[in-house]
């Protein structure tokens, strides 16, 4: 079994929040399953055995000497801590894991960099051996096309490029009179159309005119036909305007003749109330004693009545006024409703007589307007392109001025060349004239050691021109070959290889 302390772990000992979920095998992992249901104040303990928690007790509560006596065992001690040790090896967690998990990143990240540059390093090895076969390459061709041959062939081949632009001049100037003549064409095919949509639009007009006049017309005859009717409705509000006014006097008569009736009912009421008050003081002087004791109560009773009768008076009288009010306000109401309607129809008819012209109009000027915006963006594209086509002639002739004018002045430029190394030839030639005037006796000395040495370099000359002559042929044809796949013209070059080579294996490709 197992017992759990209330307090802080011992030093060395792992508790339940410190141990790690990933190992396997650990003794008291039921133990720290419960600690973890446990609530979170109960977590923070620490996790003994029985055994342990007996021999603490048994520390805890012995002397020193029988500590000492405890302690005397050192093979079981050793043994103990080797358990101990092995057990601890297995914990990732200790300082002493811990320092060699990091060891070993280290010496990995270091393995890796040191792979890394070794890899960039044969990159880089790589990449001068490269730049400087590259670099070779192209000193040897850089010193192969200063040779008078390699730069014959390149003139050559320039006249190629010169003769092959002087066609596409040619086929672009036919190209573009193929395009004017088409232009002009599609101009008169668009003045014609222009043309056959006036003739429609014209005849649409007329139409739409004709439409036009067959509505008005039958709008014409409906507003007759609403007048007609409206007339008609006109009379019968009049005839009913008049029933009712008529109603309402006889209303008001009936009611008149009520109320004389009413009044002349209150004034007999009156008089027999009189009567009455004359027969009760004849009686009152009869029976003088009876009249003084019934006086007060009659004089109560009579005003009582009397402000009954005159309350009575007043409220029939506010009811009556009240009533006539109603009725000249049906009266009002009635007849200007009548007015009303009969604005509001008028107002109604006229508003959607109007609306119908406005919508007409409207769609007439929005037509209109379209045909304007629609003739005015034709004649703007018409326009636009004839102003294109003119600047791009325009630009066409000054870019064949400023080809011709650069041209010239680059001949010009040649042929002063030309004229300077000619002096300057002839300069040196009568330098050359006088140097040689004096080293003829030098020369003729000379002359059997050089026909010796002129004797043996030829020799040599022959064998390294026949060996320069393969790779010039080689050259030659791949620079033909550049020429055909990029369509060039090939004849000047292939003219001065032909006397060149003498060979017919440049003309033959």
């Amino acid at each position: 079994g197992y017992v759990w302390l209330r307090s802080m772990p011992p030093k060395g000992r792992v508790v339940a929040g410190q141990v790690d979920d990933t190992l396997f095998g650990n003794p008291n992992e039921h133990a720290l399953r419960k600690v973890r249901t446990r609530p979170v104040e109960l977590r923070s303990v620490g996790v003994v055995g029985a055994q342990e928690l007996q021999g603490m007790a048994t520390r805890a509560w012995a002397g020193p000497q029988d500590r000492r006596s405890m302690g005397s065992g050192g093979e079981e001690r050793q043994r103990l801590k080797a358990l101990s040790d092995a057990r601890k090896a297995k914990w990732p967690n200790t300082l002493e894991a811990l320092r060699a998990k990091k060891e070993r990143a280290r010496q990995e990240k270091a393995a890796a960099d040191e792979a890394v540059r070794m890899a960039l390093d044969r990159e880089e090895d790589a990449l001068q051996a490269e730049k400087r076969r590259v670099a070779i390459e192209r000193a040897n061709k850089m010193i192969y096309d200063a040779t008078d041959r390699v730069k014959a062939l390149h003139s050559r081949l320039r006249e190629c490029d010169a003769v092959t632009e002087r066609q596409r001049q040619i086929e672009l100037k036919k190209r573009i009179i193929a395009e004017r003549d088409e232009e002009a064409k599609w101009f008169q095919l668009e003045q014609e159309a222009i043309r056959r949509f006036d003739a429609e639009e014209d005849a649409k007009l007329e139409e739409e005119a004709a439409k036009k006049a067959a509505l008005a017309k039958v709008r014409e005859e409906q507003l007759a036909g609403r007048n007609m009717e409206r007339a008609a409705e006109q009379r019968v509000r009049e005839e009913e305007t008049e029933m009712m006014r008529t109603l309402v006097l006889e209303n008001f008569e009936a009611e008149k003749r009520e109320r004389v009736h009413k009044v002349e009912r209150r004034e007999a009421e009156k008089r027999e109330l009189i009567e009455s008050n004359r027969a009760l003081l004849e009686l009152r002087a009869k029976e003088a004693a009876l009249v003084e004791q019934e006086e007060a109560m009659i004089s109560v009773y009579k005003e009582k009545k009397e402000r009954n009768v005159q309350q009575r008076r007043e409220k029939k009288a506010a009811m009556f006024k009240a009533k006539q009010e109603q009725r000249q306000h049906l009266i009002d109401t009635q007849s200007a409703q009548l007015a009303a309607m009969t604005s509001d129809a008028e107002a109604r008819l006229d508003a959607q007589m109007a609306e119908v012209e406005n919508k007409a109009s409207e769609a007439r000027a929005r037509k209109e307007e379209k045909r304007k915006d629609d003739l005015l963006i034709m004649h703007m594209s018409r326009q636009r392109q004839i102003r294109w086509k003119a600047e791009k002639r325009l630009q066409e002739e000054a870019d064949s001025r400023h080809l011709a004018e650069s041209q010239a002045a680059l001949n010009r430029e040649l042929q002063m060349e030309e004229d300077a190394e000619l002096r300057a030839v002839i300069d040196r030639r009568k330098e050359y004239d006088k140097v040689l005037q004096a080293q003829m006796a030098q020369k003729r000395e000379r002359k059997a050691a050089e026909e010796r040495e002129g004797l043996v370099i030829a020799e040599m000359s022959r064998q390294f021109n026949g060996d320069d002559d393969e790779i010039y042929e080689q050259y030659a044809q791949m620079c033909l070959d550049e020429y055909v796949a990029a369509g060039k013209e090939l004849a000047p070059a292939k003219l001065y290889l032909a006397k060149e080579l003498k060979k017919d294996s440049i003309l033959a490709n």
